[in-house]
């Protein structure tokens, strides 16, 4: 209906047909998604996927790449000069550039798999695929959902989907410092508003940020001189 709608509105410009812009203020509202995995879920939920899966979801939490840009991944969109990840056209969803970091545990994987081609482990994609099924299928996202859905199961992990590894990824940078502006470009958002719905601190990061270690509710302070 919206689409429709912003299809009549433009036509009505066009032929210069004066069209009132209806508000849609409080009509659509964005839910703050924060489920990001504690380290114990992270670990259940990895030893509990097949090993195809294992890798894109290193991957996404690494990187902060959708599941459509990691299995879409090839050679020449790996800038291994500058350890950059660049989909080809910008994101699949949104078609904004991202710079995705190509970190030191990203690249041992992708060496990992080629090295598992040559010798004959996985066979090689027809369109020169990075991530796929040891046959040479493309992963689709539906075998995603699926397998994570299984490994969730498995592993007694409530309430996660893949796609929150990008709040994972988002939350974790935030935590080490990462500057606002190269967080967004890394991970493809053009907006600070949409940066901000993707990291989830916790009580406690913000001391941890400033090397502030917590000792039940108190801090270390430097202990107050006294006089001689």
């Amino acid at each position: 209906e919206f689409s429709c709608l912003r299809h009549m509105l433009n036509r009505a410009r066009e032929n210069e047909v004066e069209a009132a812009t209806p508000s849609f203020a409080g009509l659509i509202e964005r839910s703050q998604r924060d489920r990001v995995l504690d380290g114990k879920e992270e670990t259940a939920m990895l030893y509990a996927y097949p090993v195809w899966l294992k890798r894109v979801a290193i991957v996404a939490q690494e990187t902060c790449l959708s599941q459509g840009d990691i299995i879409r991944l090839t050679k020449n969109m790996i800038d291994r000069q500058r350890r950059e990840i660049v989909p080809l056209g910008g994101r699949v969803k949104t078609g904004v550039e991202q710079r995705a970091p190509l970190t030191d545990r990203v690249l041992e994987l992708i060496d990992e798999i080629e090295r598992e081609r040559k010798a004959g482990g996985i066979l090689a994609n027809v369109n020169g695929l990075i991530f796929t099924r040891d046959d040479g299928r493309a992963i689709t996202k539906n075998m995603i959902t699926q397998a994570v859905r299984v490994a969730r199961k498995n592993a007694e992990v409530e309430n996660f989907r893949f796609h929150d590894y990008r709040h994972s990824a988002k939350t974790e940078w935030s935590r080490r410092g990462v500057h606002v502006d190269i967080a967004m470009k890394a991970a493809g958002h053009k907006s600070v508003a949409m940066h901000q719905r993707y990291v989830s601190l916790k009580p406690g990061d913000v001391a941890k940020a400033f090397g502030i270690l917590l000792h039940g509710c108190y801090t270390d302070l430097p202990a107050k001189q006294t006089a001689s």
